[in-house]
């Protein structure tokens, strides 16, 4: 069942892309939309849990804090990548954004965190990894084909997503601020905190950034109101990995290669429904590499 919790985020997250690419607008209001999405979402899943749990008030604590900085990087991480879209497209983009988000996720899980502690669990979770990202390129195609400018916001993008994971995480371990943020409850009240801050974050990265510091520019538009949708998708997700990451059972290094399960859900979907042109011969990598993944994220649940 603890599986599920990280199964859940990578057809919610394989789906957000899709859904910006219908909802349409600019990086600015793709990035705004899905954090006041996650806002409400979050508002609503937190008042749920107070009600539940009165004593519930890790959102006033340090805990809190930390998760506004999470919900920051992960503006961050989003904005970077909604960008690479413009540049490459959803399938390529997120081909190359999974494939760093496993390498660097899973490794940091294993090695920092200590999540693969013998030699068999090494094995078994590199040849997943191996095999997760041998997909990935299959999917994405010929490096040589690669947008430049593509490859380095992803590259910012998946830096930015392994602070997102790595702060709630680090928290927990050294136990920074003495609150159980593994429980349900609390798992959902943090939600909050991390859905302001990817506002703040939204707001920084969408106006400055991505918006060229032109305050003339609507950002409060029906395609911000449309990006809605992404956020709302993504807050569900959210609790799922949160609960997924600080259950031993599973763990960052396995929680964060099943979430890019998701990979397979971006790709047939910009395909399908985007209508990104594809010749034959990249249908079959797709297919091909679509059966990689698989074998890794089978392989993954078997090294810890």
């Amino acid at each position: 069942m603890s599986i599920m919790f990280a199964l859940i985020p990578a057809v919610l997250w394989g789906a957000m892309g899709i859904v910006n690419g219908w909802a349409g607008g600019r990086v600015a209001n793709q990035i705004l939309g899905g954090a006041l999405g996650s806002l409400v979402f979050s508002i609503v899943v937190g008042v749920y849990a107070y009600v539940e749990a009165p004593t519930t008030s890790v959102v006033f604590s340090m805990a809190g804090l930390t998760y506004v900085l999470s919900g920051i990087a992960w503006a961050a991480g989003t904005s970077f990548q909604l960008a690479a879209f413009k540049k490459m497209g959803v399938s390529q983009a997120s081909g190359l954004n999974t494939a760093g988000q496993i390498a660097v996720n899973a490794l940091v899980g294993a090695a920092v965190f200590g999540e693969w502690t013998g030699a068999h669990q090494w094995t078994i979770g590199l040849l997943a990894i191996a095999s997760v990202i041998i997909g990935v390129f299959l999917i994405s195609g010929k490096p040589s084909n690669l947008n430049k400018d593509g490859v380095r916001l992803t590259a910012i993008s998946v830096f930015a997503y392994m602070i997102y994971f790595m702060i709630p995480k680090t928290v927990a371990i050294l136990d920074l601020v003495h609150v159980n943020t593994g429980t349900l409850h609390n798992t959902m009240a943090l939600s909050l905190p991390i859905a302001i801050g990817q506002t703040i974050g939204a707001l920084v990265f969408g106006i400055i950034i991505f918006n060229g510091g032109n305050l003339s520019l609507p950002l409060l538009t029906k395609e911000t109101a449309k990006n809605g949708i992404a956020g709302v998708m993504w807050g569900t997700g959210e609790v799922m990995i949160r609960l997924a990451v600080l259950n031993p059972a599973v763990g960052q290094a396995k929680a964060s290669t099943l979430s890019q399960m998701g990979i397979i859900v971006s790709t047939m979907g910009a395909i399908i429904i985007l209508k990104e042109r594809k010749t034959k011969r990249q249908i079959i990598g797709i297919g091909i590499g679509a059966i990689f993944v698989m074998l890794g994220g089978i392989l993954v649940t078997m090294a810890g």
